[in-house]
């Protein structure tokens, strides 16, 4: 039961974000091309976008089912049959966006719609917000060494052999007790926590979309937005470390394999939900915190397609940011010109080896 609750409850959350994502961009972002107002809400542009949403849905049900089919007769193990299928699922979304994404551009390029180009630059001047302090992560230092002293108030009493791995039926993996399988999880939220506070540095020092005819209201936007992110990441930061700590004290017998699966919903729930809530509060940029304003014609000032390979791969020698907002979906994306970029990509590569590593090393 806690497998089918886990994963199902996993791939429902990623089928409904896919889907729902043309709906919560900007409404100039039509599949990574940019629009006028005038044309962002044409009657082909409004059934593209529910096309889509059916499409993903479609798929992901089509996705599910192979997956429940594959487990249940039992052709493909069930720990790996759920992520083949994740990735299955995902490769078949971005082949739907893909096929929209010509689809816009050809309708852009064949001016099926009316516009004029002109050239406003807005500037801003005023001070920028501190939208970052390094006491937000004084409960994130303070979890982690309340599970270090815990580990080594606990290790005497252990037995020579550990559990350090469960199936979702309760069955344990056991390991030779030692400093590096009592102390790996430890070493991983250490490394977390660097990740989180570097995006938190990256996305509060990201460039801001400032329309020339809405400066005012769309900075304003621009700047919740980014704040109510920089809360949310701080937030699952901790619950990420809350996780680790809590598989930590499993391992040192001091919570029952009886709290997964409550643990497992309640991470979901607040990890989840919360980025549900937040995607549909704030849209892409804060674009559904901005009051409504006058709709135009005018392509100002982010006629840039030229920069955004397949929509969502920005790549620009001449912009200094590393941090831009996406095109498509909600967040930010790198500037994969900025030498900055391919250093963290490669950072974040190492990281995701080390866990590998570390994993394949205690089992």
């Amino acid at each position: 039961m806690t497998y089918w609750m886990v994963n199902g409850s996993v791939l429902a959350v990623l089928v409904v974000l896919c889907a729902c994502t043309p709906y919560v961009v900007r409404k100039n972002d039509v599949f990574g091309v940019f629009f006028p107002d005038s044309a962002s809400q044409l009657k082909k542009v409004r059934a593209m976008r529910l096309h889509y949403f059916v499409l993903c849905l479609f798929t992901g049900i089509l996705c599910a089912g192979f997956w429940c089919m594959t487990v249940f007769f039992r052709l493909i193990n069930g720990e790996l049959a759920f992520p083949i299928f994740i990735v299955a699922y995902l490769l078949l979304q971005a082949a739907i966006y893909l096929y929209y994404h010509r689809r816009a551009k050809r309708m852009k390029q064949n001016r099926e719609f009316s516009y004029t180009v002109e050239h406003h630059v807005a500037v801003d001047l005023s001070p920028q917000p501190r939208l970052v302090s390094f006491w937000w992560f004084v409960p994130h230092v303070l979890l982690i060494v309340v599970t270090a002293v815990v580990t080594f108030w606990r290790e005497p009493v252990l037995d020579e052999q550990i559990p350090i791995h469960w199936d979702y039926a309760g069955n344990a993996v056991y390991t030779q007790k030692g400093f590096f399988s009592l102390f790996q999880l430890i070493f991983l939220q250490i490394l977390m926590l660097l990740l989180f506070f570097g995006l938190l540095v990256l996305t509060s020092r990201s460039k801001k979309v400032i329309r020339s005819d809405n400066a005012r209201e769309s900075r304003r936007a621009s700047i919740l937005f980014k704040k109510l992110w920089c809360f949310y990441l701080v937030a699952m930061g901790f619950a990420c470390l809350l996780w680790f700590s809590f598989l930590q004290f499993m391992i040192l017998g001091l919570c029952p394999f009886s709290w997964m699966a409550p643990a497992i919903a309640i991470f979901m729930v607040l990890v989840g939900g919360g980025a549900t809530v937040l995607i549909v509060y704030t849209g892409q940029g804060g674009s559904r915190l901005l009051r409504k304003g006058r709709e135009t014609d005018r392509i100002d000032p982010r006629e840039d397609d030229r920069y955004w390979k397949l929509g969502c791969i920005y790549f620009n020698p001449d912009d200094p940011s590393l941090m831009v907002e996406k095109r498509f979906g909600v967040g930010w994306t790198m500037n994969m010109a900025r030498p900055a970029a391919w250093m963290i990509l490669a950072g974040i590569l190492l990281a995701v080896a080390v866990s590998i590593v570390v994993a394949l090393i205690s089992e």
